[in-house]
C-alpha cells in the first residue's frame, strides 16, 4: 500500500445494491417509449468501453417505487458472460436492472477514481476469485469484500486528472484505427452485396433445402468439469477474427459430448450462427476440434452437394441476410431468431457448383484486405488496453 493511502473494503466506502428485474412484456407495454422519468439501464445499454446508453427508449416514471443510482455512482455487471467487464461511471440519476450493481461512493471516496479502480487489474483479479455458478456471478455480499486502497479526496482528483490526460491520447489512438475499420466495414459492406446480387439465372431457396442440419445447442445445463470438452457460449465468437475463442471456455466430460447427437456436433465446413443477444453472426468452423455449445448458438450443416459452405458463409454474412435477421428476431430484452425463422431464411445462388466458387474467389480477395484492417483494429485496441492497464498498475498496485 502506498505511503499515506487508506485500505478498506468496498462494502465500507459504498453503498452496493443491485437494480430491479422488470418482465420484458410489462417493461414494454408500461415503461417503453415514455419522455418523462428516469432512464432504465440494463446491461446491454452498458458498453465494455464504460459508455451508457441512456436513451434506449425505456424510462420510469418518477415516483415509482424503483431502485435509482445516482450521478457519480458505479455500474458494475455482476452476472453472465460481461461480469466484471462492464463498468461504466453514471451521468445522471437513473433506473437500472438486477444484473447491475451501483457503487454509490460514501465522503471518504470519489466516484471518478473508483471507477478507474473497477478498471485496474488490483480490483479485477479480486473479484475474478469470486466468480461461481454455471454462467459465472458475483454476489453484492462478495463485493462489499474487495479490498481497495485510496488516498486523500483532493490527491484522487489529482490523479483522476492525471489518468483522463493519459487516456484521451490513447483513445485518440483507437479512434483514428476505428475510422478506418469503419470505412473498410462499410466498402467490403458494398462488395458483398454486389457480389451476391442475384442474376436471373440462380435459384432460390430456403436454409432448410440447402442443409442436412439446422438445430441449436442442448437446452438441458449441462454438467462441468475440470478438463474435458471445451463448451462454447456467446462470448467465445471471437467477433472481430470471426472465429470460436477457446479461451476462458468451462468444460464438459468427454461422455457428455459422446452422447450429444450427431446434429449437435460440429465438423468442417459447418457454420456456426448467434441466435440470441448479439444474433447474426455466422462462423465457418475451419478446425477440426470437438466442442460443445449453448442453446443461443445455431448449427447449420450445408447440404453441399447443393451449396458450398463457403458460399453459404458469405450469404449468411450479407446486408439482404442481416435485414431479414433483424426482422425475424423477437423479444426485448434479449433478442432471438428462432429456428423455425432461421430454416426459413431465403437463400439465392448459382445452381452451378463452379460459379459458386468463382463468387468466393471474388470475395476472398475483397475478405482479406478488410481482414488486414480488422486484424490491426484488434491489435491496436489491445495495445491501447495494455497501456491503460499500466497506467492503473502503476496507481493501484
Amino acid at each position: 500500500m502506498k505511503t499515506g493511502w487508506n485500505r478498506n473494503t468496498l462494502g465500507c466506502i459504498c453503498d452496493i445494491y443491485n437494480g430491479n428485474s422488470i418482465n420484458a412484456e410489462y417493461k414494454k407495454k408500461y415503461y417503453t417509449g415514455l419522455t418523462d422519468g428516469y432512464p432504465f439501464i440494463a446491461t446491454k445499454d452498458v458498453s465494455f468501453d464504460g459508455k451508457i446508453n441512456y436513451d434506449n427508449g425505456v424510462r420510469i416514471p418518477h415516483g415509482i417505487q424503483y431502485k435509482t443510482a445516482d450521478k457519480g455512482s458505479v455500474f458494475i455487471c455482476a452476472e453472465g458472460g460481461s461480469a466484471g467487464r462492464k463498468i461504466a461511471l453514471i451521468q445522471e440519476t437513473v433506473c437500472f436492472g438486477n444484473k447491475l450493481f451501483c457503487l454509490k461512493p460514501k465522503k471518504y471516496i470519489q466516484g471518478n477514481f473508483l471507477y478507474f479502480y473497477l478498471r485496474s487489474d488490483a480490483f479485477q483479479s479480486q473479484f475474478k476469485e469470486k466468480l461461481s455458478g454455471l454462467i459465472g456471478g458475483v454476489s453484492a455480499k462478495k463485493i462489499n469484500d474487495i479490498k481497495i486502497s485510496y488516498p486523500a479526496l483532493s490527491e484522487q482528483q489529482d490523479i483522476v486528472d492525471k489518468i483522463n490526460i493519459q487516456f484521451a491520447k490513447i483513445d485518440r489512438l483507437k479512434q483514428n484505427a476505428e475510422k478506418e475499420l469503419q470505412e473498410a466495414t462499410a466498402a467490403f459492406s458494398i462488395i458483398l452485396n454486389e457480389t451476391l446480387t442475384p442474376l436471373d439465372c440462380w435459384e432460390e431457396s430456403t436454409l432448410k433445402h440447402l442443409t442436412t442440419s439446422l438445430t441449436d445447442g442442448d437446452h438441458l445445463p449441462p454438467p462441468k468439469s475440470k478438463t474435458g470438452i471445451p463448451f462454447i457460449t456467446i462470448s467465445n465468437i471471437d467477433k472481430i477474427n470471426e472465429v470460436i475463442s477457446f479461451e476462458n471456455t468451462f468444460y464438459v466430460p468427454k461422455s457428455y459430448y459422446i452422447d450429444l447427437k450427431d446434429s449437435r456436433k460440429a465438423t468442417v465446413g459447418d457454420i456456426l450462427y448467434t441466435v440470441t443477444g448479439s444474433f447474426g453472426i455466422p462462423i465457418l468452423v475451419t478446425e477440426n476440434r470437438e466442442f460443445c455449445f449453448q442453446r443461443h448458438i445455431a448449427l447449420i450443416k450445408p447440404d453441399t452437394d447443393k451449396i458450398l459452405s463457403k458460399y453459404l458463409f458469405y450469404w449468411l454474412k450479407s446486408p439482404r441476410l442481416q435485414k431479414i435477421a433483424d426482422k425475424a428476431a423477437t423479444g426485448a430484452a434479449q433478442r432471438t431468431v428462432s429456428l423455425t425463422s432461421l430454416r426459413q431464411f431465403p437463400v439465392l445462388y448459382p445452381k452451378n457448383k463452379e460459379d459458386q466458387k468463382t463468387i468466393i474467389f471474388q470475395l476472398d480477395s475483397a475478405y482479406d484486405n478488410f481482414f488486414t484492417l480488422k486484424t490491426n483494429f484488434d491489435k491496436i485496441t489491445k495495445e491501447c488496453e495494455a497501456l491503460k492497464q499500466s497506467i492503473l498498475r502503476e496507481i493501484f498496485d
